[in-house]
C-alpha cells in the first residue's frame, strides 16, 4: 500500500474487486487516439510478448511502442533515461501532428 495511489475512487475501484474484472483487451478496438507503449523488458508483471501481442492490436498508424532493456515493471525508475525521452517525443510529435493519421488537438 505504500507505493499506492490513495485516492477514494481508484482504492473503491480495487477493494470492490472490479480491477480483477477489467478486461483491457476488449477496449483495444475502440482506441483511436495516438497511443505510446512502453514496455520494461525484464516485467515479470507485464511480460514483453504479451505487451507486444497488445500493442499489435492497436491501431499501427497511431501506435508506438518502445522497448525498456534493463528495465522491470517500474520502467520510470528503472530505466528514466529512457522512458522520459519517449513520453516527450512522443508527446512532441503528437502534438505537432508529424506521424502519419495523427490529427494535431483540437482539428
Amino acid at each position: 500500500m505504500a507505493r499506492t495511489i490513495h485516492t477514494t475512487d481508484v482504492n473503491l475501484h480495487y477493494f470492490r474487486n472490479e480491477a480483477p474484472r477489467f478486461d483491457p483487451w476488449s477496449v483495444l478496438t475502440a482506441v483511436r487516439c495516438p497511443v505510446l507503449v512502453l514496455a520494461g523488458e525484464d516485467d515479470p508483471v507485464c511480460p514483453l510478448p504479451v505487451v507486444e501481442e497488445m500493442a499489435s492490436q492497436l491501431p499501427a498508424d497511431t501506435t508506438r511502442m518502445v522497448r525498456l532493456p534493463a528495465a522491470r515493471h517500474s520502467i520510470f525508475r528503472d530505466r528514466p533515461d529512457l522512458a522520459v525521452p519517449a513520453v516527450t517525443d512522443f508527446v512532441s510529435q503528437v502534438s505537432q501532428g508529424h506521424q502519419a493519421g495523427w490529427a494535431k488537438p483540437g482539428a
